[in-house]
């Protein structure tokens, strides 16, 4: 079993527990760690599975996204931030 079904698994787990916090916590990390559109939309679905504990949400993910990753290619980086700016405008249609 791979790291990331672990914490995928780790973070079912604490929502049963109704450790809620934590489960978004782990969510993150596991965005921050991978920073990948499939990333994101784990993401988004576990934000709204709990009822959206992170209200600026959208300003969060824009901060992080302009401070580049060490050896992240420019280009994957717009095309990721532009996948993510076309996903949040259907999400939020």
């Amino acid at each position: 079993m791979s790291s990331r079904n672990c914490a995928n698994m780790d973070i079912k787990v604490r929502i049963a527990l109704g450790e809620t916090t934590q489960a978004w916590k782990l969510g993150w990390q596991l965005f921050e760690h991978e920073r990948s559109f499939r990333a994101f939309q784990e993401l988004q679905e576990l934000h709204d599975e709990l009822g959206q504990p992170e209200p600026e949400l959208l300003i969060k993910l824009n901060s992080f996204l302009l401070t580049p990753k060490i050896n992240t290619n420019a280009m994957h980086s717009a095309n990721f931030i532009s996948a993510l700016a076309n996903q949040m405008q259907r999400s939020n249609v």
